[in-house]
């Protein structure tokens, strides 16, 4: 599908990574892909347990006695899709399509965050006529997730102490610091009882959804939030009953739809639905500017008898997900325009009679990340809920002193008249891990202009990406 547009190899390897099923934790594939790759062109490479991969390309004749340079990005990709897309992606790829600005994928996320960081490493490494000093490319695996793989990474054989990362989605907005975060699990066990009544399935969706980290500052509905304040209000007067909430997101995915089976009357079936669709009206309301898709349904499943929380229980389970913090915390007050602290609800699920909630929890301030998750924990325990961090990562702290960014930024005002905008950034990217596990690391993130990351509008600039291929290759032929 891509072979016309140029960069002619970054967009066949970045093809052929669409090809590739990658969600986070089921990486083996592309992995080995990448392997594959390594082993055809007789490069040094190395893959870990976890399916973390370092290719190593010895400097070009001339270049010897330069810096090695690290070019570093991650394999694993956010899988979204449309309601109704009938794709299992733990098993298959996206199918890819362009028009005369974008690539995109049908129905589905791109995966371009961070596939396109991985074709450049790719094409760089294929390039035999490439003047370069030693190219040392690591690729990692579950950084949707929490960073897993860059945490683990061993990095002992790599010379570099300088390092791009190719994760940034916009040109010419040079990252050189972010947020550091973790991942919070919050679950409930409560009673559940056999009950006859009719089943309700409420699914709210349509929500515009994005980056939980770059998207949170548009202030934007989150699906799940939406769907317990619905149930809540009307669960305030009505008879409700829940058998199940559920949304299969992901928690750095602001919450695009969610759904619940709830167990009510016959007598009442009717007021109820039209009390949740009222509801849910308001919400729609309030989110015209941001979320102007956004729609509820009500479908009906017919009567049944079957196990579902009491009414008292269903009650605690709204209001838990009510009263857990979500959204922007704070605002930096050193940075204009900056989150400092936030959070994110992005995946609902129910296995019996626990209902569980994820969290993507973000901060530029260490302590501030701490009191916020005590928060979580303190309002958990409130209710009688389980708290559990995962996967913690630090902050990446801006260094003063940085010849390598200061050798980027010289590069791009000549090539493009303008100087790139330095900035700090409220999501991760794995620089805050990598730093300290090599030190005196110098670091920054750059990238092509992808839009509507983390959700099935998802689409890669073709000129962004050839433009910022042609900025990667002169950064390091510049000596």
């Amino acid at each position: 599908m891509l072979e016309n547009l140029e960069p002619k190899k970054v967009f066949e390897f970045f093809e052929e990574l669409t090809k590739i099923p990658r969600p986070s934790y089921k990486e083996k594939q592309v992995s080995d892909f990448l392997v594959k790759f390594a082993e055809e062109r007789g490069l040094e490479h190395y893959q870990d347990k976890l399916g973390n991969v370092i290719i190593i390309k010895e400097a070009a004749p001339g270049y010897e006695n330069e810096v090695p340079v690290i070019l570093q990005g991650h394999m694993d990709m956010v899988c979204e899709k449309e309601p109704g897309v009938d794709k299992d992606m733990d098993k298959e790829g996206v199918d890819v399509d362009y028009d005369d600005k974008f690539v995109f994928a049908k129905g589905t996320t791109l995966g371009g965050d961070d596939g396109a960081g991985v074709a450049y490493c790719m094409a760089l490494l294929d390039d035999k006529e490439l003047k370069a000093p030693r190219i040392e490319v690591v690729v990692t695996v579950a950084e949707e997730i929490g960073m897993d793989g860059a945490t683990d990474i061993d990095l002992s054989m790599l010379k570099g102490k300088r390092l791009i990362n190719l994760d940034s989605e916009e040109e010419g907005i040079f990252c050189v610091g972010c947020a550091g975060g973790s991942s919070v699990e919050i679950s409930y066990e409560g009673k559940k009882e056999k009950a006859k009544g009719e089943i309700l399935e409420f699914n709210y969706g349509g929500f515009t959804g994005g980056h939980s980290g770059s998207e949170i500052i548009r202030g934007g509905a989150n699906a799940v939030l939406a769907l317990a304040r619905v149930i809540a209000t009307v669960a305030a007067s009505k008879d409700i009953r829940i058998e199940s909430v559920t949304c299969n997101g992901k928690d750095n995915a602001i919450a695009r739809s969610a759904s619940a089976r709830l167990l009510v009357s016959e007598a009442d079936k009717v007021d109820i639905v039209e009390a949740l669709l009222d509801e849910a009206e308001k919400i729609n309301d309030e989110f015209a500017t941001t979320d102007p898709e956004a729609e509820a349904t009500v479908l009906m499943d017919g009567e049944v008898e079957t196990e579902v929380f009491t009414k008292e229980e269903s009650m605690k389970i709204a209001t838990l997900i009510l009263a857990e913090p979500n959204g922007i915390v704070a605002m930096s007050h050193d940075v204009e325009g900056m989150p400092e602290t936030s959070l994110n609800v992005g995946v609902l699920s129910t296995e019996g009679n626990k209902v569980t909630m994820v969290y993507a929890v973000r901060s530029s301030v260490e302590t501030a990340r701490e009191a916020l998750e005590n928060r979580m924990n303190y309002i958990a325990d409130a209710f009688g809920a389980v708290y559990k961090k995962n996967s913690p990562y630090p902050a990446w702290e801006y260094r003063k002193d940085s010849p390598l960014r200061d050798k980027m930024v010289e590069i791009y005002t000549e090539m493009y008249g303008t100087a790139p905008e330095v900035v700090t950034i409220h999501a991760g990217v794995e620089c805050g891990i990598l730093v300290q596990k090599i030190e005196g690391l110098d670091s920054i993130s750059i990238g092509p202009n992808l839009y509507d990351v983390h959700t099935p509008a998802e689409k890669l600039d073709i000129e962004s990406t050839r433009r910022t291929f042609e900025y990667v290759k002169k950064v390091l032929e510049t000596k």
